[in-house]
This record gives C-alpha cells, sequence and structure tokens, in this order.
C-alpha cells in the first residue's frame, strides 16, 4: 500500500493505491473535505484493507474542530484477485494484464477496468461472466479464454476500446447494466464476477487477437 496527496480539484486530497508483488496497480482510491488534506501515516491492516492517518483543514468527517484537526481512518478499497497469469504474449513480447480500481461495494457502482501493456493503436473490449474456464486459443486467438459459461461483451456505444499510443485502454463499468448474451443484467451483493479483456493482435502481418489476463471480483 502507498499512502500520498493529490492535488486536485478540492485543494489536495488524500490518495491511496495498492500494488501487488509484480508492482502492477490493483486498486486506488482517494477522498478529502474541500479544503486541504494531507497523508501521514500509511499502514495495511492485513484484512485487505488500509489504515491511514493525517491532517485536515476541511470538514473531512465532521465540522472542523481547529486549524488542523487529525485523522485516522481505514481505508477498504476494490480486491480484485488476478488469475490466468501470466497470460501468452501479444505482438510486443509483453503479456497484457488486466487490473481493477474502485469499490467492490455494488451501492457505489465505482469499478474501473483497466487493460495494459497491449500493441499500441489496437481495439478491443471487456469480457464478463460469472463463471471461470481456461480455453486455449479461442477462435484461432494467440490468447488463452478464462471465461466459462454465459460470457457478455462490453461492446455498446462508447465501450469498444482503442490502446492508442500507450497501449492501454480503460472502460468505467455500469454494475447495473453488466452485459451478458440475453442482455444486461444486475451485479448483486455476494455475487463473484469474472472480468477479461479481448483486443486484436498481429505476426508477421496476419491479423489475430489475443487477451489480458483475467481478474475476479466478490461484491457486497
Amino acid at each position: 500500500y502507498l499512502g500520498g496527496n493529490d492535488s486536485g480539484a478540492n485543494s489536495q486530497d488524500i490518495t491511496v493505491v495498492h500494488l501487488d508483488g509484480d508492482g502492477n496497480l490493483t486498486w486506488s482510491g482517494s477522498f478529502g473535505s474541500s479544503s486541504r488534506d494531507a497523508t501521514l501515516a500509511a499502514a495495511a491492516d492485513g484484512a485487505g484493507g488500509v489504515f491511514l492517518g493525517g491532517f485536515t483543514e476541511g470538514a473531512l468527517a465532521g465540522p472542523l474542530l481547529g486549524p488542523h484537526d487529525f485523522w485516522v481512518a481505514r481505508y477498504d478499497g476494490l480486491r480484485a484477485t488476478r488469475y490466468c497469469s501470466p497470460t501468452a504474449p501479444n505482438s510486443t513480447g509483453q503479456r497484457g494484464v488486466l487490473t481493477a480500481t474502485g469499490s467492490r461495494t455494488v451501492a457505489s457502482n465505482d469499478v474501473t477496468l483497466v487493460a495494459n501493456q497491449l500493441p499500441q493503436q489496437v481495439t478491443g473490449f471487456f469480457l464478463a461472466s460469472t463463471t471461470q474456464e481456461f480455453i486455449a486459443n479461442p477462435g484461432g486467438s494467440q490468447g488463452d479464454l478464462c471465461l466459462g459459461g454465459e460470457i457478455g461483451r462490453f461492446v455498446g456505444p462508447g465501450q469498444i476500446q482503442n490502446s492508442g499510443s500507450s497501449g492501454t485502454f480503460q472502460l468505467v463499468l455500469d454494475l447495473p447494466r453488466t452485459p451478458q448474451p440475453t442482455g444486461f443484467v444486475s451485479v448483486m451483493p455476494s455475487d463473484t464476477w469474472n472480468f477479461q479483456a479481448w483486443h486484436r493482435d498481429s505476426s508477421v502481418g496476419i491479423p489475430l487477437s489475443n487477451f489480458t489476463d483475467a481478474v475476479s471480483i466478490t461484491f457486497e
């Protein structure tokens, strides 16, 4: 866990990010008052959350009692379990990585999927299923599909992505409208959903496709 400060729209907010053992971002979040807030210390609690301590010059969790109030808070961000790693290399020689940020609380409706380490300027989209599976090279793909059962595709307006010059794309999910083959369904508390990204790829000029690894999220 890393706790720090972000100079954003609210003067200075509190930001916390979590990295896995490989240095990949697994979740991040920020909070604060309308005035200056700061983090002075952060410590993992061993249960998936992090304790933060610092000071605020605004009404962070109640009325300001002095020029600078001290605060201690527990932040419990999104815990997404990566699986199907490492995936097959794509045409860049890198392996596509999927991360998720936000909150696992359904009522917050705050999950963003990010696909990293992709070829530049390729199209792709995200997939969702409540079932995990392993299917090697489906449809002639260079990569492996890590979802099974009913698989939904995020291909609605604005959902088909392009990796651009950074080799990455992302999508903010709308949990009440999660696509499935029969239509949209709503993610419910205690549901476990699995996500993966598909993208175009190539091999010696031959158009192909590939996948990132996958993440699993149990919502509450």
